[in-house]
């Protein structure tokens, strides 16, 4: 080393061994410094056990709240949770009339090797796969009620009624052909698109069952299908879940069985996740092993891997009581993979920063002045790392997604934690393994010198040299012991060399110095290239083109969910989307909604212009249903209207005679509530398509469902256009107080 080198070495040594307050409490109070660490952990810890609130509320917090899409169904969902909170007051709902669409529960039947799936041995399998379905445990709570009178369960939506009796193959394919011929449309809902009315064979085959809110569970009677909805879904899914081995197991080797339904989706997709997440233990096993390859070090390791885990509850803790942010879901958790990867990143800086510094003799004599050099060398490096990821991660708290967001959030407070531990918590531990290793190197070597004391007493005393000896002496003049060396630098010699440089800092001093050196140009362009490609590629990106596979191929729910889109011939029942045209409703304020709180959705603005009872208002709503069945955007004309329902109802009551529709203005109201309030028109009140708050309509909607499935952005949006244009022409059709209605979808 020149003097030059040197004296730049020493300059550096002494600009980042300057003492200071950290260094001198680090040093010196190590002990009090890692308790007070501890307990705030521990404290954190606590304070995390007691807040700590995984999300429950499924698909809407993936919704984007601003977007008018969304705000048009939380308006409608609130408006009608207001409507039954004060239309209901203390009044109770009645038991299971009101249909959960999504809750819908389908059994797939599925014919192996391609044959067809309705032979006599398979019939055998449906019917004893319906028996075990309704003679389940809690079927008969979470089943749909005949109506609001009838508490027994409905009938379940199936084929094998048709084949009562029947024992040959050749009679099934005769009914087939039967039904097709009879009612193609109505009967075809059941099987695959293999099936035509001149094809009386079917590939795959399907029942399905209907289930209806609010459930009473033991003692807990529910109000409403809003009461407490998750714990409802709750029941829902653990029925699901004692069915489902009784139902499978009835496979036979030329029939597989499926089960599907949305609350069936999230319970095995949750599941998955929980099951993937124990991956988390093998990343933290694999840290581990490489951080001790790295330090050499059990109790480093073991401290490093504590310090990991210590910075969730310290970030919880900022995170939740801090900042106020309920928002805690799977998503957020997955921020512990990245935690991993950075806590074990700035240890190995803070152990190669301490090691290195062992080189430095200046150094070895003085740990305050050794602390200080390590602290500054490694803090300030560590810090860059940790801020450029705490500004990635803190810029993903602009997403109009919630989950993403909050993820964002927690994950920088999440590294920042981290950061505070790595540059408290870590050398408070390495300090102290080391006073520990100097302690156990000094009590060695006292017990070796007084050992070799001993031992030169004896030799003094009982032994002579030999003429041997004496003669290497002579022959041999040198200074042996090493107190009397004068080749030996002594401990207040100026000039401080350093030890042998390790490998790895060998070859960047060396080899790929020189690389960048020489080739500075070349890797320039390169990079500048590989910058112009990837801006290139970046202007590419576009919304899906496809939906996304959560399930691998072959899952259970993979294969029900393409047999259901792709595979069956469509019904009202099963309809991907239902179109809802809403009066009455002017949208949603969300001005005392506080970010992240999925508990409030705002406050419903009504439209105080609507009025129904008109009578040209009442005949132009029956247009729209006309008009509505008729569009192209409708799927095989299925619409539900009840205004519809209301004139069939009213003519039937007065013996044919359809001059009692309109009713007039200040007598419809009462007729209205007449039809809804029987078992004819109840349906529209449990499905709450009409909202009275005593004789005050506040909202109405009609449905229908839509042409299409739930597809990628580039196919959904020029579709959700063409039904805002035909929503548009409705409106300026209509009359004033049916004249500022919007579509919906669900």
């Amino acid at each position: 080393m020149t003097e030059i080198d040197r004296s730049k070495v020493e300059a550096e040594i002494e600009n980042h061994s300057r003492k200071n307050i950290i260094s001198k409490f680090i040093t010196h109070h190590s002990c009090a410094c890692l308790l007070s660490i501890l307990a705030v952990i521990l404290l954190s810890i606590f304070l995390s056990a007691l807040a700590l609130e995984m999300d429950e509320f499924g698909d809407r917090q993936y919704y984007v709240w601003s977007d008018v899409r969304v705000k048009r169904v939380d308006a409608l969902n609130e408006a009608i949770e207001d409507v039954r909170e004060k239309e209901l007051g203390d009044k109770e709902m009645p038991l299971q009339v009101e249909v959960q669409k999504d809750w819908h529960l389908y059994i797939l039947y599925h014919a192996k090797k391609g044959s067809s799936v309705l032979t006599v041995d398979n019939l055998a399998v449906f019917n004893q796969v319906e028996n075990t379905l309704i003679a389940s445990k809690d079927y008969h709570k979470v089943c749909l009620a005949k109506s609001s009178a009838d508490r027994s369960c409905e009938s379940a939506r199936t084929f094998t009624p048709w084949f009562d009796g029947v024992t040959t193959n050749e009679q099934i394919t005769e009914i087939m052909q039967e039904k097709a011929e009879e009612d193609f449309d109505a009967n075809k809902i059941f099987f695959d698109k293999t099936y035509t009315p001149t094809n009386p064979r079917a590939k795959w085959a399907r029942s399905y069952y209907r289930f209806g809110l609010p459930i009473q569970d033991g003692d807990k009677r529910y109000r409403s299908s809003t009461d407490d909805f998750e714990s409802q879904k709750e029941f829902y899914k653990d029925f699901l879940v004692d069915v489902h081995p009784d139902i499978t197991d009835l496979e036979t080797s030329r029939l597989e069985i499926f089960m599907y339904s949305e609350p069936w989706w999230s319970y095995t997709f949750d599941k998955m996740m929980m099951e993937d997440f124990y991956y988390v233990i093998g990343s933290i096993l694999f840290v581990m092993a490489y951080m001790m390859l790295h330090t050499w070090s059990p109790a480093l390791t073991l401290v490093g891997i504590f310090q990991v885990l210590a910075a969730l509850p310290i970030a919880y803790c900022i995170y939740r009581l801090v900042m106020q942010i309920k928002m805690f879901n799977m998503m957020s958790l997955l921020s512990i993979f990245v935690i991993l990867g950075i806590a074990a990143d700035n240890i190995f800086v803070f152990v190669d920063a301490w090691k290195q510094s062992a080189q430095y003799i200046c150094l070895q004599n003085d740990l305050e002045k050794r602390v200080a050099y390590v602290y500054r060398r490694a803090a300030k490096a560590m810090f860059i790392t940790t801020i450029t990821t705490f500004c990635a991660f803190l810029a993903t708290a602009i997403s109009d997604i919630a989950p993403i967001s909050a993820f964002g959030i927690f994950s920088a407070n999440l590294v920042m934690s981290n950061y505070l531990l790595v540059i408290s918590f870590f050398p408070c531990c390495v300090v102290l393994r080391h006073k520990y290793q100097e302690w156990k190197k000094t009590r060695s070597t006292a017990k070796k010198e007084k050992e070799g004391a001993e031992l030169k007493i004896q030799h003094f005393e009982i032994a002579t040299p030999s003429q041997r000896e004496l003669n290497n002496v002579h022959q041999n003049p040198t200074i042996i012991d090493p107190e009397l060396d004068e080749n030996k630098p002594q401990e207040n010699e100026e000039v401080q060399e350093m030890q042998k440089p390790t490998r790895v800092e060998r070859f960047f001093e060396g080899p790929f110095m020189k690389f960048i050196l020489k080739g500075r140009f070349i890797i320039m362009a390169a990079f500048l290239i590989w910058f112009i490609v990837a801006i290139i590629l970046a202007t590419q990106i576009s919304p899906l083109t496809s939906q996304e596979e959560w399930f691998p191929s072959g899952h259970e729910i993979r294969e029900s969910q393409e047999a259901l889109t792709d595979d069956f011939h469509k019904g009202k029942d099963d309809g991907d989307i239902i179109i809802k045209m809403v009066y009455g409703i002017r949208g949603l304020d969300r001005s005392n909604v506080r970010p992240y709180d999925l508990n409030s959705i705002g406050d419903v603005k009504w439209d105080n212009n609507f009025d129904l009872a008109p009578t040209a208002n009442q005949n132009r709503l029956i247009e729209i249903c006309d008009q509505l069945e008729a569009s192209p955007l409708v799927q095989d004309r299925i619409t539900t209207c009840f205004m519809k329902e209301f004139k069939t109802w009213l003519i039937e009551k007065n013996n044919g005679n359809t001059e009692v529709f309109p009713v007039k203005t200040e007598e419809f109201h009462e007729k209205m509530k007449g039809f809804l309030a029987d078992p004819v028109g109840y349906e529209h009140v449990a499905q709450s398509r009409v909202g009275y708050v005593g004789n005050d309509l506040r909202y109405v909607f009609v449905e229908a469902v839509a042409l299409g499935t739930w597809d990628p952005y580039d196919t959904m949006h020029p579709r959700w256009r063409r039904w805002e244009d035909f929503m548009d022409q409705l409106n300026d059709d209509s009359p004033v107080g049916l004249n500022k209605g919007y579509q919906s979808s669900s």
